[in-house]
This record gives C-alpha cells, structure tokens and sequence, in this order.
C-alpha cells in the first residue's frame, strides 16, 4: 500500500515550553520537507545517567531517571524550571494513505446498479429520510437473528421500504442506523456481505486502506472491550479524558516535492485517563443510544461479538457486569506502553512516539446542508490482513442527491508525559578556579500514555446519476406465411453517438 508520512507536534514541544529540552534539538521546519529533529550532540554527550533507571511503587509505567550534566546552561535552566511543571511530547509520524494520482488506494463510487421503477417512487418522496432508507448492513444483522429478514437483504423491494418507512413512524426503529459501528474485524463482518451491493439498485462504495501495523486495534479487540471503547469515544461528548488539542500538522503531498502545513483543532483522549476516570462506573450498564447501532457477524466472529455487544449495549432488561474485563483492558494498555513507550533520552533525541491507525470515522453530509452530518460509520483497523482495503457499503442513498464522505482515522499515539524533580547545582573545579553552579543533577519521571487524536484522510462529493439509456435498434419484419401480422424485434445498443 502506497503511503504518505504525516508528522503531529503537539503544541508544547513545539513552542519550546521545555528550554532544557530544547538545549538537546529542535524541531526544524522547512516549506519543501516534512519537519526534521536536529540534535545537538555535544549537549547530549554530556547528559549522563547516574544508576539505572527505577520504577515508581504506584506503578512500573513511572520511569525515573537520574541525570548529572557539567553544563552552566542547564544549570541555570533547570533553576527556573517548578518540579511541579508537567511536560508532553506526542510528536509522532503516521503513514496515511495516499489519495490521489496513479497509487491511489481510497475511492469512493457511485454505483447505479439497476431501474426498479417501485422502488425509485417510494426512495424519492419527499417524506422519505436518509434513515429509513434500507441499509445493507442493517439487514444482514437482523437477518443473522432473524433468518425470515434475510430474503430482504438478497431482494430489497419498494414493500420493505415502505415497511421500514412505518416503523420508523411508528417506534423510531430506523434511527439507530444513523450511527453504525462495526464490532470485530471489518473482513469477517461487513466483508461478508460485500458481494450483496449488487442486490441494492443504488450503492456508495468505499474503499479505505488500512494499515499494516494493527497492533493496537487487535489487542483491543481481545479484551472483549473494544464495542465500549467506540461507542463512549463517539457518543459520550462528557468523557473527563476528552480535551480538544491543538496540534501542528505537515503532510507529505502527492508529488513528494512539498509539505502541506496546517494547524489541527482535534478531539483528544488519554486512554489511560479514560480506563480510571470514565470506564469506573463498572456495576452501572449503559444503554446504546436509539439512533446507535452496531453491526455484527456472530456467525463470522462467533463469542467474541456476541459479548462484547452484550457489555456495549444493556437495556435494562438484563445486565452484565463490565468488571471482569476492566483489569484486562488496564493490562492491554500498560503491555502496549511498556512495549512502545520511550526514555528520557530517546525523548530529547527527537525519536517520534510510537504511533497506529486504531478505528475509521467516515461522515456523511448532504451537500446542500454541510454543517451537519446526517450519518457516521465506524470500524477498526483490526484483523489479520497485512496489507490492503476495506470497503464500507453505503445503500442509504437517493438518486441524484449530492452527498459528501468525510473520511477520517483515529491514530493512537503513545506519547509521554514528564517532569523535572530533586534539581540540585555544585560548583566544580577547573584548572583550579571554582566554576559556581557548572553541574546540575535532576531526575526525571517519565509517563507514558496513549492519546487519540482524531485526524483527516479524505474527502469527496458526488451523486448517483446515469445517463438516458441508448434506444434500442429496432426490425421490422415479414412472417412466412402471415398476411395480417409483422414482427417487430428490438436489440440493445452499445457505444456513444452525436446527434441534433
């Protein structure tokens, strides 16, 4: 898969809130060129590690290190800096995929598969909403509970419209596919119904790339948690670990002759915030939202999508206590930052954040009103798969009506929080004369964490439309031996002509 690099700086570093650390490198930016880290070498030979680095009581992600440097700079630095002052550094490279030329990878089509004359007359009144309209993947999940829905999925009819037009009137029952969100691995679950587009007489076909590391998302999967953590990122706008952030963002063009710059407003979450702070209420089950659904395949992906919808979407009707998966989610978490999670010195030696695609968002707009979007889908970048797409399936589409696909990734950084402690400054002796304050001994503590941010992939508008159909050519002739009848045959035409 053809990729591009994007490069995240999170605004601390980059404004150099940390002047020790930027006595260490700097980020240089330059306009034909993703930023690049410049090391100061000499400053960082002379940062040397007293001991071994320790592990907090509280716990074994709080590193500390401790550090001696003969230097009169940080010396005085490290004077002004408040040990209660908390620094990040969630610089990180991420591939995206690339969008447009010869490589191109994400599509988005606009298919008109076939004329069913009752079914375009129920679609296109006025009364009909986005909604109500039937989904491909909405059936194929009632179908696998119900098998009797299965006959709509291989044949949708103006009559299962209409149906699903009254229920909606009737009990709202249509909302919830406003919001979908896949459970499980994408190919086994809406990959099992791709080939049924062609049973829908109109389709939005989308291919997103999905990335070869996938660490993340799969691990996340097997905790069995994976559906809550998506629902309370998209519908739980009062999460405590939720902030919007604001980030420093070059992406490599096309052409790989520049960068394109631009300042990222995005929604940010601490996963590890999120796991102490908004998964706590364990013994409390939330409902899915009526305008939510998810979308899943448990003949495909078996126990796994059964539990973790179950856990995801408790009605009240029954509960099924969270807790017993909570301590696995916290244990997955702290396995992927002890794994990926960087020291002190790779911190000043400018080496950028682990970083993984975890889930797509793809909104959907109506071109006429932009603001808002009228649906969202979401899945993971999880499954087995090395290298490749995933096509989202969108039978939820008028004729002729303009829609635009917004779709973006949210990339999960393990990044790092730190602070300066136990600052202490000694004179030293050089060539006989006293040097006041020339060494400087501190420790660090170091936190890693890992942070979503939400970022932008692609985008594109357009409308399902066909052009008139070619006449057909037409025969007339004589039957053998019949005075009072002609035959009249028509064949279909192929091909373009120009006419007046």
């Amino acid at each position: 898969m053809s990729t591009k690099k994007l490069t995240l700086l999170n605004v601390d570093p980059a404004n150099g809130n940390d002047k020790l650390r930027n006595e260490f490198g700097f980020w240089k930016f330059e306009d034909t060129a993703n930023p690049v880290y410049t090391r100061y070498p000499n400053n960082i030979d002379a940062l040397g590690l007293v001991g071994e680095s320790t592990e907090s009581e509280n716990s074994f992600l709080e590193k500390h290190y401790d550090f001696q440097i003969i230097s009169t700079f940080a010396a005085s630095i490290l004077q002004e800096i408040s040990g209660d002052t908390v620094f990040e550094d969630f610089v990180a490279e991420i591939q995206v995929p690339v969008t447009t030329g010869e490589a191109l990878q994400a599509k988005v089509k606009y298919e008109y598969s076939f004329y069913d004359k009752q079914y375009e007359e129920e679609l296109m009144e006025t009364t009909t909403d986005i909604v109500e309209i039937l989904s491909i993947y909405g059936l194929a999940a009632e179908a696998s509970q119900n098998g009797t829905v299965a006959d709509h999925l291989t044949s949708p009819t103006a009559d299962s419209l209409a149906y699903s037009k009254d229920q909606n009137a009737n009990t709202g029952a249509a909302e919830k596919y406003k919001t979908q969100m896949v459970i499980g691995y994408p190919a086994s679950t809406i990959g099992t119904w791709e080939e049924d587009k062609n049973n829908f007489p109109m389709f939005v076909e989308l291919q997103v790339p999905h990335n070869a590391e996938r660490s993340i998302a799969n691990d996340i999967q097997d905790t069995q948690l994976a559906a809550i953590l998506m629902r309370d990122v998209i519908e739980d706008a009062d999460l405590v670990s939720r902030e919007q952030v604001s980030l420093n963002a070059w992406l490599q063009n096309d052409s790989e002759t520049g960068v394109e710059f631009y300042d990222l407003s995005t929604d940010s979450i601490d996963l590890l915030d999120y796991w102490s702070l908004d998964l706590g209420a364990w013994e409390f089950p939330v409902a899915l939202p009526s305008d939510a659904m998810f979308v899943s395949n448990a003949d495909s992906t078996g126990f796994l999508a059964g539990t973790q919808e179950e856990l995801a979407d408790q009605d009240g009707d029954y509960t099924v206590s969270i807790a017993p998966f909570v301590g696995v989610l916290r244990g997955t978490l702290d396995g992927l930052i002890e794994k990926h999670g960087r020291t002190y010195e790779e911190i000043i030696s400018g080496t950028p954040a682990y970083s993984e695609i975890l889930m797509f968002k793809i909104a959907k707009y109506l071109t006429a009103s932009p603001n808002a979007s009228v649906q969202e889908f979401y899945f993971y970048n999880a499954g087995d798969e090395i290298s490749g797409v995933q096509t989202f399936i969108d039978t939820q589409v008028k004729y002729d009506e303009e829609y635009r696909y917004d779709v973006t990734a949210f990339a999960a950084v393990v990044g790092s929080k730190y602070k300066y402690s136990n600052i202490a400054t000694t004179d030293i002796q050089v060539h006989g004369q006293a040097i006041s304050g020339a060494s400087a001994s501190f420790t660090v503590e170091v936190n890693n964490s890992i942070r979503l941010y939400e970022i932008p992939l692609f985008s594109s508008s357009g409308r399902i439309v066909m052009p008139p159909p070619y006449y057909p050519q037409s025969h007339i002739e004589q039957i053998k031996g019949i005075t009072n009848a002609m035959l009249f045959s028509f064949d279909t035409q192929v091909g373009e002509t120009y006419e007046v």
